[in-house]
């Protein structure tokens, strides 16, 4: 550690009474990248452990999986009582054509992917799209109607605040504490304002088909949560006071399963708050419809 941060200005020995502002700074700069590998090669093999050997199987219109390293484990999928299906693809799963699926039900209060269970841990896009199609009728890959163009400048400004709270706190501490040049580097994620509001308004969105609401979000791991009309509990709009300057809102559906209940619903983000109303009766309608 001491030998990757030196070229960074890092210190000659590990001694944290003794470590000025930038030696710590250019620890960080080494360490936390290095810390982050730990935990995802951590986390990838307990995932090997956790889905070593999965089968999914259909019998009796259930679904049935086996799986499990140290610890086996089966478990049913009761399909009369799915409530929600979501799937999940990271940006390295995106790029090699891979995808999860989850499958929410009506009072399951497990513990796996906050309440859901995986149909399908990962495997290649069209094959989880076909389960998805299999078990809802409709399929993920729709065309989503995206948030207004002001939702992606709201993205833009929190960004930026972030960006700036941090730079007036570096600041602050270059003129108590001393010894800390490198205040003027939080300014640098400037740079990351733009992309990073526009890669979050481009993976929003959401899609009203016959029967289902699909909503999408996310950019490091995108979910498209797919909500069925006659399984929809309440229907709510929100509009936080930052959104209602913009004339913004958010739906929320919720449903009567476990993760929905630990999550907070499916919440389609930041739409015109016209169509916010507009969606809100349209779901209610069919919430009505088929009560």
């Amino acid at each position: 550690l001491l030998a990757a941060a030196a070229p960074l200005g890092g210190p000659e020995r590990l001694i944290l009474r003794e470590l000025t502002p930038d030696q710590a700074l250019a620890l960080a700069a080494v360490g936390l990248p290095a810390i982050a590998a730990g935990g995802w090669l951590l986390g990838a093999a307990l995932a090997v452990n956790d889905q070593y050997g999965f089968t999914l199987r259909r019998d009796a219109g259930d679904l049935h999986y086996d799986r499990g390293l140290l610890t086996s484990l089966s478990g049913t999928i009761p399909l009369q009582r799915v409530q929600t299906l979501t799937v999940r693809e990271n940006v390295l799963q995106r790029a090699l054509g891979y995808a999860g699926l989850s499958i929410d039900t009506a009072g399951y209060g497990g513990q796996e992917s906050g309440g859901q269970r995986s149909a399908i841990p990962m495997a290649g896009r069209d094959r989880v799209s076909t389960l998805a199609a299999d078990v809802t009728g409709v399929t993920v890959d729709a065309k989503f109607q995206r948030p207004p163009e002001r939702a992606r400048r709201r993205y833009a400004a929190r960004y930026a605040l972030v960006v700036a709270t941090i730079t007036v706190v570096a600041f602050a501490l270059a003129r108590t504490v001393g010894n800390f040049s490198l205040w003027w580097t939080p300014p640098l994620l400037f740079a990351a304002v733009p992309p990073a509001a526009h890669l979050t308004w481009r993976h929003r969105g959401y899609a009203a088909r016959e029967d289902h609401l699909l909503v999408r979000s996310g950019f490091w791991t995108r979910r498209t949560t797919v909500v069925p009309y006659d399984r929809l509990q309440t229907i709510e709009r929100r509009a936080s006071l930052f959104q209602r300057r913009r004339d913004l809102a958010s739906v929320v559906t919720d449903t009567a399963s476990g993760a929905v209940l630990g999550n907070g619903g499916a919440v389609v983000y930041d739409l015109d708050a016209n169509v916010a109303d507009r969606l809100r009766d349209d779901l209610r309608a069919e919430l009505t419809a088929r009560t």
